[in-house]
């Protein structure tokens, strides 16, 4: 090993005496001070674990150097620990918690010392030792109120406690008192620190541990006075709610009951020669043979001592087995006799096969014993033989899993028993779990998922039923990181739809073999379990990222959406929501990119934009809306930019109400944040709300007359106003001038459809009263009105009237298309026959021939200029016929007008 690792242990040790002369540390101590010292004491620990790992790697050294080393370092540690049981003796009882976690400190650190000091085949006084250490440092910790530190300690001082347990029993009565101090001192400990992460079930059984330990006689006065206390203290504690007095009563029961200590198996103790071994089993014999076989008791007495004499002659396997059926067979149902019963069962270690079976003829015999006497006994018989399991060589695991299936199916299978006792039934189910969890800290994936699995066997219910769920998603959750995700599934469907954690692990599973379907079923199912806690959501999104799971990840975002709206669920997790509403509008545009239809995509953008509005109005109630300026601007321009994009090839509802939205987060971004906007902000305000009214308007094009169809044109007509205004306000363009003059016709179009004839020819009228009013417009407008038979005729009249005087010819086809308008005007005029119509028409021939007679004569329709002089000449008649002369010579002279500039130019 190299000198290094030594080396820093040694000026590890320098460091810390210099800092040695504050203890035992006080209020008065500078923070400074006390800082260095822990931070010294953290450093001699880490050096200690280092000097241990480089001499397990080096076996150069010489074993004289190596022992020379250990003798120095154990001798430090042992100094150190005297000099914090005299630091302790010297600190107050109100000490603060600073002060109380240095001494934990100062004992961690001694007892890494000491650890280092110990061969790692070292046993029995060696691990005592270095039990007793660990519990003590364990306890220093949880009375400095440090239980992260306390839990880890623990589980790393369970290995010298599993050593000890599996070493030989000594025969040294004072050795086998040490052992029983060390390993009640221990098993106390992790008591200590179960209840103080409120762990009740683990507590309760490390108690059953201490009493129960092999051999139960080694158990002095002073240990059983503090079992009891410990159990009574519990047990006080939790009969204090209502909602625990089954596990209060448990705990009580335990304070009352002393281990079995038989005064029998004490006598039957001593070691004897063979000869008077062969002579007592030989009298034992005559003695079962003699006595009246109905006295179960004295049968019972006589096959006991009968039994250790066997094991002391090492006989055969068959004659102590024959021995031990008929003990079981005279077993006495009380907790003395039951007690006295599995500590024999425990003494043949050695002969696991018959401890197994042993074990199961005992639990056979309590499940059958008269008037179910031996019922109360057999969720203990259960746990015993899974602490036997627990204690057997990793290569053992076919028999131990098989000794608890078998053990199970027993229980299960007994027609007048059922568990009603749920803290021993917790305890079993707890001791599976820690059975599984020693397999996967080995990477036994496997292993580990079928211990676990066992807490939700059927000899549970229904006191564990509670259990069975987290029992087998424990399982799916081993089995999926060994890779089996098929098995792990079929654990996962066992467990009930309802339950959150089963879906997410349900999700967890489908991610990882990439099956994107079953992980999107997965979330949607876990929206509706009532114990959906946000962090799941995120988690799974988490995992949904790292696989690449596309499809996943959306969904699990979206459903964490949806899931904040829950108060409960928004304080737990702290993410922004219009971060998250950006992610997810951003995870679409990219799903878009890649040629995903829109179609699967649409309603999900529209419900995150209107998510993102009622959030603008919670900030703005709240006076936060400013802190998110960046969020809205980009939300507002995304959504803008999108509906450019897929204006001509995405659905005309979603693309206006893409507009819509982006409209109603610009005015929100202009109102949070006046100053400082982008100049061609309002220019984009009004062009949105153009294009939402354009694109609504093309969707109410396409539906059937109807009640939809009449509402979207209510909300149309309401809306036009807002458009106007926001055209009005924004920068005068051409672009803006024509979508002004578009939305003159969208007016006419909304009113004409819901026959508003009045309010129409206020707005055609206002339309011919602009300055520059646009022929196109009206021509427009005219269209629109000659598809409503319903339309009033002034109307029409009206609108071709304006037409033509707005009409400017600057084309060569505009001649024909200004002749259309003329013969349609002057249809409309002549049909109505009043004197004012009759009058406009006169002067709409007039203008025709005005035209006729201009440098644009050639280009008028030949057809359209002999109609007009066909016309007009009719009418005059009709006007003479009527004795209207002044109207006929009118139109007579308007005849011979045309026919002079229509021959001319024909």
């Amino acid at each position: 090993m190299s000198r290094d690792h030594f080396a820093d242990l040694q000026g590890a040790l320098d460091v810390v005496r210099e800092h040695l002369p504050l203890l035992p540390t006080s209020p008065l101590t500078p923070l400074k001070s006390r800082l260095a010292l822990k931070a010294a004491l953290s450093k001699v620990r880490l050096a200690a674990e280092a000097y241990v790992h480089a001499r397990r790697k080096d076996d150069r050294s010489s074993k004289t150097e190596a022992a020379r080393k250990s003798d120095w370092i154990d001798n430090e540690g042992v100094q150190l620990w005297n000099l914090g049981l005299r630091a302790a003796r010297s600190t107050p009882a109100d000490a603060s918690q600073d002060d109380l976690l240095i001494l934990a400190f100062l004992k961690h650190a001694s007892y890494k010392l000491v650890e280092a000091a110990t061969d790692d085949d070292a046993v029995g006084p060696f691990l005592v030792r270095l039990l007793s250490l660990a519990s003590k440092t364990v306890v220093a910790y949880l009375t400095a109120e440090d239980r992260n530190s306390a839990s880890s300690l623990a589980e790393q001082a369970s290995l010298h406690e599993g050593r000890l347990c599996t070493t030989a029993i000594p025969v040294d009565q004072a050795d086998l008192k040490a052992r029983a101090a060390a390993l009640v001192a221990f098993y106390m400990a992790r008591c200590d620190v179960a209840i103080a992460d409120n762990n009740e079930s683990l507590a309760f059984m490390m108690i059953q541990q201490a009493r129960d330990m092999d051999p139960a006689s080694a158990l002095l006065a002073k240990e059983l006075r503090v079992l009891a206390g410990k159990c009574w203290a519990v047990g006080n504690k939790l009969r204090q709610n209502t909602e625990t007095l089954e596990e209060a009563s448990a705990w009580l029961q335990a304070g009352l009951t002393r281990p079995a200590i038989s005064p029998r198996l004490e006598l039957s103790r001593p070691v004897l020669i063979p000869d008077d071994l062969a002579r007592a089993n030989a009298l034992l014999d005559q003695l079962t043979e003699l006595m009246n076989v109905e006295d179960l008791q004295q049968v019972h007495d006589i096959k006991l001592l009968q039994l250790n004499v066997l094991k002391q002659q090492k006989a055969p396997e068959g004659n102590v087995r024959q021995v031990m059926e008929e003990l079981i067979q005279s077993t006495s149902w009380t907790s003395e006799s039951v007690a006295e019963m599995l500590a024999e069962i425990n003494t043949l270690h050695d002969l696991p096969e018959m401890s197994v079976s042993s074990l199961h003829g005992l639990l056979q015999a309590a499940l059958a014993a008269h008037d179910g006497l031996g019922h109360e006994f057999v969720l203990r018989i259960v746990l015993a033989i899974l602490m036997w399991t627990r204690k057997l060589h990793d290569g053992q695991f076919p028999l131990a899993h098989r000794a608890c299936v078998r053990a199970l199916d027993i229980v299960a299978a007994s027609p007048g028993y059922e568990p009603t006792n749920r803290p021993e039934v917790v305890a079993c189910q707890a001791m599976l779990w820690m059975i599984g969890d020693k397999c996967y800290a080995q990477k036994r994936f496997d292993h580990a998922a079928q211990w676990v699995a066992l807490g939700a066997h059927i000899a549970f219910s229904p006191a564990g039923d509670s259990n069975f769920s987290k029992s087998r998603r424990k399982a799916a959750s081993f089995l999926m990181d060994g890779g089996d995700y098929a098995a792990a599934q079929g654990f996962i469907d066992l467990c009930p739809v309802h339950e959150a954690s089963s879906q997410y692990l349900a999700f967890l599973n489908a991610v990882q073999q990439g099956q994107e379907s079953r992980a999107v079923a997965a979330v949607e199912s876990i929206m509706r379990c009532a114990d959906l806690d946000g962090k799941q959501l995120l988690l799974m999104a988490t995992a949904a990222h790292d696989k690449g799971c596309n499809d996943a990840l959306l969904k699990a975002l979206d459903a964490l959406l949806q899931a904040l709206e829950q108060p409960h669920i928004a304080t737990t997790v702290h993410i922004e929501r219009l971060t998250l509403i950006r992610c997810l509008v951003r995870m679409a545009q990219v799903e878009i990119e890649k040629g995903r239809d829109i179609t699967m995509l649409d309603k999900m953008i529209l419900r995150y934009y209107h998510c993102s509005l009622t959030i603008m109005q919670q900030l703005r109630d709240e006076g936060r809306a400013e802190e998110h300026v960046k969020a809205i601007a980009w939300l507002y321009k995304t959504a803008y930019n999108m509906g450019v994009e897929g204006a001509s090839i995405w659905d005309p509802q979603f693309v206006s109400d893409l507009f819509d939205f982006a409209a109603q987060l610009m005015a929100a971004y202009q109102e949070v944040a006046p100053i400082d906007q982008d100049p061609a902000l309002q220019t984009q305000y009004a062009t949105a709300m153009f294009a939402c009214l354009s694109g609504k308007l093309f969707v109410c094009r396409d539906l059937e007359a109807g009640q939809e169809q009449d509402v979207l044109l209510q909300s149309l007509a309401a809306y036009l106003p807002d458009v106007r205004e926001a055209l009005a306000n924004a920068p005068s363009t051409d672009a803006i001038q024509h979508m002004e003059r578009t939305v003159d016709v969208f007016e006419v179009e909304i009113l004409a459809k819901h026959a508003e004839w009045d309010q129409l020819a206020q707005a055609v009228e206002a339309v011919r009263q602009k300055p520059a009013v646009d022929a196109l417009v009206l021509e427009t407008i005219a269209d629109i009105l000659s598809g409503h038979s319903n339309c009033p005729t002034k109307l029409m009249s009206d609108t071709y009237e304006a037409i033509i005087n707005a009409f400017n010819v600057t084309e060569p086809e505009d001649v024909a298309r200004l002749a259309r308008w003329i013969r349609s005007a002057v249809c409309i005029f002549l049909h109505r026959s009043n004197d004012e119509d009759e009058a406009r028409a006169a002067q709409v021939v007039a203008h025709a021939s005005g035209i006729l007679k201009s440098d644009w004569q050639a280009l008028y329709p030949k057809d359209e200029g002999e109609w007009l002089v066909a016309t007009a000449w009719n009418r005059g008649l009709e006007q003479f016929a009527m004795q209207r002369g002044d109207g006929g010579q009118r139109w007579c002279e308007l005849a011979i007008e045309l026919c002079m500039s229509t021959t001319k130019s024909f």
